[in-house]
């Protein structure tokens, strides 16, 4: 017994195990079997499991025999796995706690004191609050990072409940954010004044972990390349495309810009069509927001059908809803309905209820305010708004 996880671990340990209460109709040799089989002593307790269901069933009664076995061992099973749990954290004291060492020169106190004197130096008159409520923010996301870390570990390593395959999938989910994180942090310490401006905006563009615990979301990922080479350049390339994000929204435009044409062009040469379209949605994706349009609706009709072609289904999405979205500013009209009968459409399959669905619903509020129609604009910019507020938080761009 105990009221708490410690107070049950130093029971067990010290093989204190509660008295059955009178009422109780378990028979007294099956307490003692239950008392034997739970022994903190290995040598103490059965042999085999053979054994001890060989001592539960010799009662003359065949029926009250398999009951009380059958019982007896679910409850076995139950606390001889919270009994595995603590004891394998008390065996292993440093297992699954990496997690700090992952964070070290992204967000420590070296890299947070530069960042504030970075952002103090830009002489802005709201450069320290923007500090401020920008530590804030990394300070709860670094914190949920790492409790995901380590129950992630502890879910394989000490819990035994979830498999070596589902751990990796997990934690590529958390290196990609990490490196997100890194690139974010990086470009803070060495912040401007335009960096500063978009500060609040870029941390809390950074993405959502949870989607690292939703185990079937990972799992319908596509598959990386088989050959060990491209697998690698695959990896580099997305990596850089998570900087170009990064870069995008603290405003450094032209870096962003610079980078999204290089990846674009290496990642022709790959022969891995899913990574292309990544590239050429993120590179039309920086150039929307610093202004550049040319060649957008190329960029994104060409990553379009080659996610088609590679099932890339986010990328398809994604590309139609920005296609959208160029259109409803730029027209003509007709193709921007045409895109969002075609966006809507893959929204609804991908039950997509997140970023995307605002971008689609800030779209068509555009599409029917260039239309003079702002009663109904207006009821569609209050669903983006209250779309992203909710799931991207009251800090993102969007919501801002």
């Amino acid at each position: 017994g105990g009221d708490t996880l410690s107070a049950r671990k130093e029971n067990m340990l010290a093989a204190r195990i509660k008295e059955p209460p009178s009422h109780s109709k378990v028979p007294a040799w099956v307490q003692a079997a239950l008392c034997r089989a739970l022994a903190p002593d290995p040598d103490d307790r059965y042999p085999s499991l053979s054994a001890l269901l060989a001592t539960l069933g010799r009662d003359s009664t065949q029926s009250l025999r398999w009951q009380i076995a059958t019982v007896a061992l679910v409850l076995l099973v139950a606390v001889s796995g919270l009994l595995s749990y603590v004891i394998g954290r008390e065996q292993n004291p440093h297992l699954c706690i990496g997690g700090p060492e992952k964070l070290a020169g992204i967000w420590d106190s070296p890299r947070q004191q530069a960042i504030e004197e970075a952002f103090l130096s830009t002489n802005l008159g709201y450069g320290r609050d923007t500090w401020i409520r920008v530590r804030g923010a990394l300070d709860t996301y670094t914190a949920e990072w790492l409790g995901m870390y380590r129950d992630t570990c502890e879910a394989t390593r000490v819990r035994g409940e979830q498999s070596e395959d589902i751990m990796s999938l997990r934690m590529a989910c958390l290196e990609g954010r990490r490196q997100e994180l890194a690139v974010l942090t990086e470009v803070f310490a060495s912040a401007d004044g335009n960096v500063v401006e978009k500060a609040i905006s870029a941390a809390s563009s950074l993405r959502r972990l949870g989607a690292c615990a939703d185990v079937e979301a990972l799992m319908a990922e596509l598959k990386p390349p088989e050959e060990a080479n491209t697998r690698q350049a695959v990896e580099t390339a997305r990596i850089q495309l998570a900087r170009i994000k990064v870069l995008t929204e603290a405003g450094k435009y032209q870096v962003a810009l610079k980078l999204a044409a290089e990846v674009t062009d290496k990642t022709s040469t790959l022969g891995y069509k899913p990574i292309h379209a990544e590239a050429l949605v993120t590179q039309a994706w920086a150039q929307l927001l610093s202004g550049e349009t040319k060649n957008i609706p190329k960029l994104l009709t060409q990553a379009l059908w080659l996610a088609h072609a590679s099932r890339h289904d986010t990328v398809v999405t994604a590309a139609s809803v920005r296609l959208m979205g160029y259109y409803s500013s730029h027209g003509p009209s007709e193709e921007a309905q045409r895109w969002e009968r075609f966006s809507e459409a893959w929204l609804d399959r991908l039950n997509e209820k997140g970023e995307l669905r605002a971008i689609f619903y800030n779209n068509r509020g555009l599409a029917l305010y260039l239309q003079n129609q702002f009663a109904e604009a207006y009821d569609f910019f209050d669903k983006a708004y209250a779309l992203a507020d909710k799931q991207l938080g009251p800090s993102n761009s969007m919501t801002l």
